[in-house]
Order: structure tokens, then C-alpha cells, then sequence
């Protein structure tokens, strides 16, 4: 068995990690990042010679993309070697445990200069038959670069993690002030590695979790807020909303562009944690929204449909629900019902489930994805765009 654990030694997290409660803004567990004046491929050819001395077997890399991912290394290989030789005391189930081994995962982005580099690492202990997951330890992240500075001849700049609405220089010296009205290409906006693996929770149980995400210009996650747990037989909603923030803060994306300048952006994401008989099943979808510099202002209250003086949304544009090929296959059939906020601008922000139909081969997570892109005139009240709560119900039929 698997339990996620989020750590929180002052003296070894670059953040902390407060408890995950839906709808909380939080920071996430990997900030590890620093800016280096060399270019960005020989900062991945030294971050692959790196991983080289060190022994590590990659189990994902994309060199277009600048992404690396390792297997798992046992600390116990570095013996008698100037890395590693003392290893923190993780907390775990009100004990303190020493980790035996840790993935890296290194982002070197290819779409910034100052070359941006991206380092984070998950720890595993193990206490008799059980195996504990830690995130948000620097400890590997501080070697790693400490190595990295030493074979670059001098050490990077920091990135602040807490101004994740940044603008990208790029458009100042393009003649363009990041607040200027102009579309951004969302269509770009994807994720890099998508067989990046996931890690269950313990807990027994189905959930789907809506998260808001911000995607840095450089690729990176700057933050997310989770909308929502969902699921029928959740006892521990937190669980699953810690390990959403934990797989999200892990992936690295293409970034949205916009006058030939990679510009920070907003995203949903959309992740589900279904039973299958032998093995845990995971969905994910990631919808692009808007430019960071350019969002909505945020809403101060959300109308009911029918409140005195509404006038409520009316529906423009409707997205059919799209099939998984799993679900097809299963002949799984009827109706997501979901709660959805309309936005004054007449996009749908927020999103929950209230009725749902397979979260196992992946059909609530297309039904949320198809009700984000539904567009509306929005409600008003007293002649003012408001927002309004709305009941959707999707059907998936196989007739």
C-alpha cells in the first residue's frame, strides 16, 4: 500500500504545504527553480551528465521538450560517494522515518532565456509492509543543483514562487505592455509528457477532482486551487485533493503564446481516481482558458437560478459529451449531472458533480470537460452581467 504524505520540515521545504481543503488556494510542493545565463542546451546536456555520475536510469525524457524523469534510486547506492551522506527523518503516521530511495524530475524550459531550470523530487519510505510517498523535500533538489552550479561555474538566480502572475519580459521588448488586449494562443498550451506516472492514495474509494492551475510562461505550475472533491463514498476528500495538487505540480506544459511571447496562463484540470479489478485507473484532461494577464475579474457573489430580479443565463454554445474508449467499450451509459457556475463573461467557471455516472473509465471527466466549453448570455440582475449557479445534465448513449 501507497499513502501520499506531504512534508513539512522547515529546515528541508523550500514551501509549506498547509492541509488541503477544497477550494483553498495553496502554494505547491515543487518551487524548486533557479535562472542561469547559459543557454538552455547546455544546461541540459550538463543536467544529463549529471544524471549520468550519478547512475540514474531515466524512465521518461524528451530532449525537445527538456524533460527528465528517473527511475526510482536507492540513497543506499551512494555509499562512500561526497552525495547523500545524510539522509533527512521524515515524519510518517506520528513517527519519523529515513527515506530509502527518490525520483527526480528535472524541467529545463526550452521556451524562456535565462534559461529556467526546474527540479523536484519524490522520496519513498518504508515501515514493514507499508511504503510512504513524501513530497515537498528539497533535500534532493538542493544536491542537484548544488551539482548543477558546480559544473556551470556559478550559481542561478531564484525564481519567486510567490508571483505566479509574472509577465514574460519578451513582450515589453516586442513592443507589446502585458496588459495590452490581445488573444493569446491557448491552443498550444499542452501537457509534455503525458505517461508521467501517478500515484494513487491509500484510500479505497472513487474521486474526481477539478482544479484551477496557473501555468507560468516558462512551462512550469505556478500554483492550483481545487474546486472540488467528488465522489459518493469519500471519507477523506482531503486525501485526494493533496495528491491532485501533488500530481499537477509535476507536469510541465507547452506554454500559451501570444505576439511570438511564450505569457503565463490559466488552466482547468480535470483528474479522476477509479477501481479497476486488478490495478488503480487514472483520466485526466487539462482545458486551456485565458491569459493570465487578461482574466476575469473574480466573482464577489454567485446568484441562484430563479433569485429575485434575474434575469438567469441563457445557453449559446453547447458541447456534446465526448466517449472514452474504455466506457464505450464497457457499454456504459447515462446521465453526469453537475452544478456550474456561469460567469459574467458567459464562460463556466467552477464546477462540481452531483450526480455521477463512471468515474472509473473516465466519462465524469468528459462530462466536465465538455461543460466548461459550453458558453452563455449571461444572467443579469438589474441590467449587470452577474454570476449565476446552473444544473447541466450531460447523457451518454450509445444508441
Amino acid at each position: 500500500m501507497i499513502r501520499i504524505v506531504a512534508a513539512s520540515l522547515a529546515s528541508l521545504v523550500s514551501v509549506a504545504v498547509p492541509s488541503a481543503h477544497a477550494g483553498q488556494a495553496t502554494s505547491l510542493p515543487y518551487s524548486n527553480a533557479r535562472a542561469y545565463s547559459e543557454p538552455s542546451e547546455t544546461v541540459w546536456a550538463t543536467v544529463q551528465d549529471i544524471t549520468d555520475a550519478w547512475a540514474l536510469k531515466t524512465g521518461i525524457i524528451d530532449a525537445s521538450s527538456q524533460v527528465l524523469v528517473s527511475e526510482w534510486k536507492r540513497f543506499s547506492d551512494f555509499n562512500g560517494t561526497p552525495f547523500f551522506r545524510s539522509l533527512p527523518t521524515l515524519p510518517a503516521d506520528g513517527g519519523q522515518l529515513v527515506p530509502v530511495e527518490f525520483q527526480l524530475h528535472v524541467f529545463v524550459s526550452p521556451f524562456v532565456e535565462p534559461t529556467r531550470v526546474h527540479v523536484a523530487a519524490i522520496l519513498r519510505s518504508e515501515l514493514e509492509q507499508d511504503q510512504y510517498l513524501h513530497y515537498g523535500v528539497s533535500f534532493v533538489s538542493t544536491e542537484f543543483f548544488r551539482e548543477l552550479e558546480a559544473r556551470l561555474g556559478g550559481a542561478g538566480a531564484t525564481i519567486p514562487v510567490t508571483n505566479p502572475s509574472e509577465h514574460n519580459p519578451c513582450l515589453a521588448t516586442a513592443g507589446t505592455a502585458p496588459q495590452t488586449p490581445g488573444a493569446a494562443d491557448l491552443t498550444t498550451v499542452g501537457r509534455l509528457t503525458d505517461e508521467l506516472n501517478f500515484f494513487y492514495p491509500s484510500v479505497q474509494s472513487e474521486a474526481l477532482v477539478v482544479l484551477d492551475v496557473t501555468i507560468r510562461y516558462d512551462g512550469s505550475i505556478a500554483g492550483s486551487r481545487v474546486v472540488s472533491v467528488n465522489g459518493a463514498e469519500i471519507t477523506e476528500p482531503e486525501v485526494f485533493a493533496q495528491a491532485a495538487r501533488n500530481i499537477v505540480s509535476l507536469w510541465r506544459y507547452r506554454p500559451a503564446w501570444r505576439q511570438g511571447c511564450p505569457v503565463s496562463s490559466k488552466a482547468t484540470v480535470v483528474m479522476s481516481f477509479g477501481l479497476g479489478n486488478s490495478r488503480p485507473l487514472f483520466h485526466s484532461e487539462t482545458l486551456p482558458e485565458h491569459e493570465l494577464a487578461l482574466a476575469p475579474d473574480s466573482v464577489s457573489r454567485v446568484y441562484t437560478i430563479d433569485e429575485d430580479g434575474l434575469e438567469n443565463p441563457r445557453l449559446l454554445v453547447e458541447r456534446p459529451p465526448q466517449y472514452t474508449g474504455s466506457a464505450q467499450g464497457q457499454q456504459v451509459q447515462g446521465e453526469v449531472w453537475l452544478d456550474a457556475v456561469v460567469r459574467p463573461d458567459g464562460t463556466v467557471g467552477d464546477i462540481r458533480i452531483t450526480k455521477s455516472l463512471d468515474m472509473k473509465y473516465g466519462l465524469d471527466v468528459a462530462a466536465v470537460v465538455a461543460a466548461k466549453q459550453w458558453r452563455f448570455d449571461p444572467g443579469t440582475r438589474d441590467g449587470e452581467p452577474v454570476a449565476v449557479q446552473v444544473g447541466i445534465a450531460l447523457e451518454f448513449n450509445l444508441e
